[in-house]
């Protein structure tokens, strides 16, 4: 066996394989973010993040109120924050449309290498099936070689659910980093 296929059996297993797809979620998600922040008008985004979230706000108010002034202003408004609900949307999904084939290309490079469910990529010391109420996924031949070395208590997901556990969650801290994300 040579070096490089050595270092690619390692990258398969924890903790080497938690590292790996941890790493490949934050060059993703960085990557977005960067895309995200060239295609975008930042501060048209934060402006009509503001300005929607403060419509929807006093509508709320409006409507336990049911003061007709303020009903009235919000009917005045409607089509003017309508529009600008629909161009927020496509603010975002504009960058979607550039990264959805290399994230595809990543999955498929993912999915030849670690398999559909049959691998172990990470062990959490947390069992989260009895803490929230979610349909378990099948873990069909989980290696044999971690399956005698895991205590009842602890979540194993494979790649694909520990990619967007770690893209959920650094995704986000990356995105309010690049202000991305209203305050």
């Amino acid at each position: 066996m040579d070096f490089l296929s050595e270092i690619g059996v390692l990258f398969k297993y924890p903790p080497y394989s938690t590292i790996f797809v941890i790493m490949v979620s934050l060059g993703v998600s960085t990557f977005s973010t960067l895309l995200s922040r060239r295609l975008m008008d930042v501060d048209k985004l934060k402006r009509y993040t503001r300005e929607t979230k403060e419509y929807n706000s006093l509508k709320m108010k409006a409507m336990r109120s049911q003061d007709r002034r303020l009903l009235k202003k919000i009917d005045d408004n409607k089509s003017r924050f309508d529009k600008m609900q629909k161009e927020l949307f496509s603010m975002r999904m504009k960058p979607m449309m550039y990264t959805i084939i290399p994230l595809m290309l990543v999955f498929v490079i993912m999915n030849g290498y670690f398999g559909a469910n049959d691998s172990i990529v990470a062990i959490i010391p947390y069992d989260l099936w009895e803490t929230f109420v979610i349909i378990p996924i099948k873990h069909n031949g989980l290696v044999d070689l971690f399956s005698d070395r895991i205590p009842t208590g602890y979540f194993v997901p494979n790649y694909i659910g520990w990619y967007f556990f770690t893209s959920i969650t650094f995704g986000s801290v990356i995105q309010k980093l690049a202000g991305l994300t209203p305050d």
